[in-house]
């Protein structure tokens, strides 16, 4: 949406740009909106309708002299739309103005968001000393996550698959689970369902939020159903995190009250391939933290390569498809947008074994990328 109203304002010089959005259906807990964005502006000839939604490609040259872009938003637009379940339509006409319009579905979340909150700098010491298990396998995503609830007053406790959550929760008592969905050995569906079959009474009923890196539809009907109370898509901010989680706790939390805003400084870094934006803001200043976060990048992104590269020669394509995902939540946390999709596209076709052809090609391409991101890092960081 952000993307469509500047375009809208861009290309109105005089006029009017109008934003709306409504509720068009709603069944079980589903639902599906409307979106539109609708402009008095320049508009766009019939011809030039079928370019605009291409990579690096507007309307006409003279567009990109005067109002400038790359012309990549559109197709990016387009293609996140797709893979949450809609379609991006567009009418236009010269002279007249444009129409750009799309209808998604949304689960209805199981737990109520305190509105009041949800706008504001939280203080997210207001939970108390929590114990929380984590069920994650990726290092990078492991340490990003225990930073964010230890920074808040929180204990700890980090597993590497769902058949270690189910031996810990036994062990200790827990006030909440995160559980990621996707991990090897057992997954975070089938952990959840071991964890609601358990004797213990309390230990079956403890929270448990599912973390994904797959937010489409249908997804959270299937988390709910194997007895997850809530879902976190990746890649998340500590604010959602710490809403998601409030939520979920018992109600003898007391609730979470704003606290005054804080100018977190941000780096910008145009001539890079990376955007640390998101880890910096998690940090609050902490520049050790970041550091650690670079340096398990590095670490971790050499074998992952290897790993994707060699069942990509065997054309292990469900395999490649696995390797991909798991890359999807740490390329996101370090804001490698130019391999964004692509990794995507290599999950997705891997996953359904089309297009496999255009794999090899693309997993050579995020090698590059990625090992251009670890060259740029170790330079900036003295690594």
């Amino acid at each position: 949406m952000n993307n469509l109203i500047n375009n809208a304002i861009k290309f109105t010089e005089t006029g009017v740009v109008t934003i709306e959005t409504r509720l068009i259906q709603k069944s079980g807990n589903e639902i599906r909106i409307a979106f539109s964005v609708r402009d008095t502006g320049i508009g766009i000839t019939a011809s030039q309708l079928g370019l605009i939604f291409e990579p690096f490609m507007q309307a006409h040259v003279a567009i990109t002299r005067t109002h400038g872009g790359t012309g990549l938003g559109l197709s990016i637009c387009r293609e996140l739309i797709t893979m949450m379940g809609g379609e991006l339509k567009v009418e236009s006409e010269a002279g007249k103005g444009s129409s750009f319009s799309f209808e998604l579905p949304f689960a209805i979340s199981s737990s109520k968001l305190n509105q009041s909150t949800v706008a504001q700098d939280l203080n997210y010491q207001s939970l108390g000393n929590r114990y929380v298990l984590v069920a994650e396998d990726v290092e990078l995503n492991q340490y990003l996550v225990r930073h964010i609830m230890e920074s808040w007053g929180f204990t700890v406790d980090v597993v590497n698959n769902g058949r270690e959550a189910v031996d810990r929760i036994q062990e200790n008592n827990y006030d909440l689970v995160l559980m990621d969905i996707q991990m090897p050995e057992m997954d975070g569906i089938e952990a959840t369902r071991a964890i609601r079959q358990l004797s213990d009474p309390v230990k079956a009923a403890i929270p448990i939020v599912a973390l994904t890196a797959n937010a489409l539809k249908g997804d959270s009907e299937k988390y709910l159903a194997a007895g997850m109370n809530d879902f976190l898509p990746k890649p998340f901010n500590e604010q959602k995190l710490f809403l998601v989680i409030s939520n979920n706790l018992k109600t003898s939390t007391k609730e979470a009250i704003p606290m005054s805003e804080t100018n977190i400084p941000v780096t910008e870094g145009h001539d890079k391939l990376y955007d640390l934006s998101m880890v910096q803001t998690i940090a609050g200043g902490d520049a050790d933290f970041v550091k650690r976060m670079v340096e398990l990048f590095i670490q971790t992104v050499p074998p992952s390569l290897n790993d994707i590269q060699k069942e990509t020669e065997q054309q292990n394509w469900q395999q490649v498809s696995k390797l991909a995902h798991k890359m999807k939540a740490t390329i996101d946390s370090m804001g490698i947008i130019k391999i964004k999709d692509v990794v995507r596209a290599i999950e997705t076709n891997g996953k359904k074994g089309e297009q496999v052809d255009q794999i090899p090609a693309q997993v050579q391409e995020v090698v590059k990328v990625l090992e251009a991101c670890v060259g740029q890092l170790k330079k900036e960081f003295g690594l």
